[in-house]
């Protein structure tokens, strides 16, 4: 699962199975709309950003080479989105031509659930919370509950959107912000 602006590694394989070395072998990469590569890096070849293409010197028979490709999902982009990986050429051609593409399905979503309860209180620090920013959750099954904080600043939940539950504030003289979006 991707989440909406964030970002995801794929691998993408290349095996030749023979029966001859294969040299000057072509990938292109093809995510769908709304799918961004933002970075791809081979050990086995080069990745040129422009053509989206990833060319390979040579593979002896058997041999396997590796690409390793952020895609990041554009705000907006929610859904079942694909990404595709294409041989488009070889030396020799390939003969078997029908296993030249691989496709993968991302599953991209706004929604970031947290099961549970989120209770701040005296103890509670700011990177005790800095998993909700980080991970990006947007909902919580459970309750959110101030209670003796010393925080005085609330903004550590301004990516919450929805809770399960109840939110409430006790005894919390020193709260001197509470930035969040409606609930």
């Amino acid at each position: 699962v991707l989440v909406t602006g964030g970002t995801v590694t794929m691998t993408v394989r290349v095996r030749n199975r023979g029966p001859l070395a294969a040299t000057n072998i072509v990938v292109e990469e093809l995510p769908a709309e709304g799918l961004q590569i933002t970075s791809a890096t081979s050990p086995d070849g080069t990745w040129d950003a422009g053509a989206m293409t990833w060319t390979i010197p040579a593979l002896a028979v058997d041999a396997e080479a590796t690409l390793s490709v952020q895609i990041t999902a554009a705000e907006g982009t929610t859904g079942i989105l694909q990404n595709k990986a294409v041989l488009r050429s070889s030396v020799p051609a390939d003969a078997t031509p029908d296993n030249n593409e691989g496709v993968v399905d991302v599953q991209v979503t706004d929604v970031v659930t947290y099961e549970g309860s989120v209770y701040i209180g005296p103890e509670t620090t700011p990177q005790d919370l800095a998993f909700l920013a980080r991970d990006g959750v947007t909902r919580i099954t459970g309750d959110i509950s101030v209670y003796n904080s010393t925080f005085t600043d609330l903004s550590v939940l301004s990516t919450i959107r929805e809770v399960g539950g109840s939110f409430s504030i006790y005894a919390n003289n020193s709260l001197t912000t509470l930035a969040l979006p409606d609930l």
